[in-house]
């Protein structure tokens, strides 16, 4: 799934994004915002989970931005949480069926709460 399209989906309905620059490998942007978190753009691609890393400064994320092998990477401003609610599901007939296959529920970085549906 195309992240940059999640993003801006998310908020035309009117939820809160985190600032987010979608860029080329290598690029900095001039108003950029630390700390950050970089995030391959496609959560398909075969590097999605290995581009993901937190940047505290312009050092680090250069330094992150030699190990990929993308041409363009999501940078988004990290936001340093203690709680999270988090809900994985598909949509399928242009939204009209919806399932959740899995949540969870973290307090205080503890996990209180799980589910998931075996498919």
């Amino acid at each position: 799934m195309n992240k940059d399209v999640m993003l801006k989906l998310a908020s035309k309905h009117g939820l809160n994004v985190a600032k987010t620059w979608h860029v080329s490998v290598g690029d900095v942007p001039e108003d950029i915002e630390f700390p950050i978190m970089t995030k391959a753009l496609n959560s398909l691609g075969k590097e999605w989970k290995d581009i993901v890393f937190i940047c505290k400064n312009i050092e680090q994320l250069l330094d992150v931005y030699s190990h990929m092998e993308s041409d363009s990477v999501l940078l988004q401003r990290y936001i340093d949480k203690v709680d999270e609610v988090s809900f994985q599901g598909i949509s399928c007939d242009r939204g009209k069926q919806v399932q959740v296959l899995a949540a969870s529920l973290f307090v205080g970085g503890f996990q209180l709460f799980r589910f998931a549906v075996n498919i």
